[in-house]
């Protein structure tokens, strides 16, 4: 996808693409920038906004057919309570409408206090980001030509003077490699079970490393595994034919007396719940439960490609988790890397398990924070919803650099309590804790189980609820699957944590 910065609408004439412009809330005239259009298209467009049943609302849209052209009315609400996120999911969708309609080209008309409101290159971000996503497609598996999107070839901005072109430009570059790995994400997550597997997840970091030298990339095997003691990883991955892997990947472009921040990513590649089988119901969507580590994979993407100035370790634990004569069992007590012995009441609590294991490797880096992402527990899922993921920490700073850089990459989290009786609640009679603590309080005790494997400050974010679309019903800004949250939100702290 290419961008491109129109200096008149008059370059517009006789274009077989769509043009998008933005309507306020009960907007009845002509907008400024619309102005420039042929005097038809201003002429259609403003008896549609006094003749229809069109409101502005955020979201809506309109469309009219003046000539050739197709003119894309996005209502974006009252512009005192327009921020970003109103922006993206407007963007996104209106990039989604004229996608929809077989165009691979298309003009945003931009007000001029749009580059005043979110400033020129957050807001080349945005646009970017907000673009690449909304026009996300899984189609690979499609047969029928007709069922599958096209790709967006170009996109033109017209309203953004010259002197904020650069800082422009400069934003919608960043937006692209974000959106473009967020959107990497999202392909892994939507993947079928049979293929993404553990080894294929570990491939992809391979990839990575020789895209990016400076990024170093290990790959750990069931042997390497045992060497370190990694008990709760392997008794979970005790019942696939698929072999597990812990992943590191290794940013180090920082200070070398500075500490790292480390990422870890839950890396469940299909959850069957093992003995402790899950519901048939919906069970598919288990594909999605190495969302976490995908997104930390996605994370090191950027933060390679831009070159980020800090020292940044991303680890992922990744196994499936399936029931077989060899599958470990309710009643089995797993010895983690750390010594700490957990008794496994529900082998369909295992993400906690291998999150275990890749917390207590953490300690090696001696860590200024570590900020672990996993789709944990429904019942965070249920709660929150689709909108916000859980966010758990008893560390001030961390809770507060972590809520931080969710509103600046547009994601969602609400903080959640951790309190000491969470922390009762998991711990065992016959080992030192127990991977389930009852059936109160679900997500704060999955979260306290995580406690106790951490020795230096952490947040944990439960993204069952985030990381792919509500119920696989899809948005007009989303298409259903896989989100890639989380890409977004580890990039914005690699950057600020210094």
């Amino acid at each position: 996808m290419t961008y491109s910065f129109c200096k008149t609408l008059e370059e517009l004439k006789g274009e077989q693409n769509s043009v998008i412009i933005f309507i306020e809330k009960n907007q009845k005239t002509l907008p400024r920038e619309a102005r420039e259009l042929p005097e038809v298209a201003q002429s259609t467009i403003a008896n549609f906004l006094t003749s229809s049943d069109f409101k502005g609302e955020v979201g809506e849209m309109g469309v009219v057919y003046p000539g050739k052209q197709r003119v894309v009315l996005a209502g974006i609400g009252e512009r005192k309570s327009f921020d970003a996120q109103s922006a993206w999911k407007v963007i996104a969708t209106a990039s989604q409408y004229v996608q929809n309609k077989k165009q691979d080209v298309f003009t945003l008309i931009l007000p001029a206090w749009f580059v005043s409101k979110f400033k020129p290159e957050p807001l080349g971000v945005l646009i970017a980001k907000a673009i690449g996503m909304g026009t996300y497609h899984f189609d690979q598996y499609k047969t029928d030509p007709e069922r599958k999107s096209l790709a967006i070839k170009r996109v033109a901005l017209f309203g953004v003077e010259g002197r904020y072109r650069r800082a422009f430009e400069r934003g919608l570059t960043t937006g692209q490699i974000v959106a473009d790995a967020i959107n990497h994400v999202r392909d892994l997550g939507n993947l079928p079970p049979i293929e993404m597997t553990p080894t294929y997840l570990a491939k992809e970091a391979e990839k990575l490393a020789k895209q990016f030298p400076k990024l170093k990339v290990t790959v750990l095997g069931r042997e390497e595994m045992k060497k370190l003691g990694m008990g709760a990883l392997l008794g979970v991955a005790a019942g696939s034919v698929q072999p597990p892997v812990f992943i590191v990947l290794e940013w180090m472009n920082g200070a070398k007396t500075k500490k790292p921040i480390v990422f870890v990513g839950k890396g469940i590649t299909f959850d069957s719940g093992g003995i402790s089988i899950k519901p048939g119901e919906q069970m598919d969507e288990m594909k999605y439960d190495m969302c976490g580590a995908a997104a930390v994979l996605g994370a090191m993407r950027v933060i390679a490609a831009t070159n980020v100035k800090n020292n940044v370790v991303g680890l992922m634990p990744t196994t499936e988790n399936l029931p077989s004569g060899s599958a470990y069992r309710p009643g089995d007590i797993l010895r983690t890397m750390g010594g700490k012995t957990i008794e496994v009441l529900n082998t369909d609590a295992e993400g906690r398990l291998i999150l275990a294991d890749a917390l207590c490797y953490a300690k090696k880096y001696e860590p200024r924070a570590v900020v672990d992402l996993a789709t944990l527990t429904g019942a965070c899922a249920f709660f929150m919803g689709p909108w916000h993921a859980g966010l758990f920490s008893d560390n001030e700073d961390v809770a507060r650099r972590v809520v931080g850089a969710a509103k600046a990459a547009g994601e969602g989290v609400w903080r959640l309590p951790l309190l000491p009786e969470h922390s009762k609640l998991v711990k065992s009679e016959m080992a030192d804790v127990k991977n389930i603590g009852g059936r109160i309080s679900g997500a704060a005790t999955a979260a306290a189980f995580l406690k106790e494997f951490t020795s230096y400050p952490w947040a944990h974010l439960d993204i069952a609820g985030t990381a792919w679309t509500w119920n696989m019903k899809a948005e007009p800004w989303m298409r259903a699957g896989a989100t890639g949250y989380g890409v977004h939100l580890l990039v914005e702290l690699a950057r600020e944590w210094n």
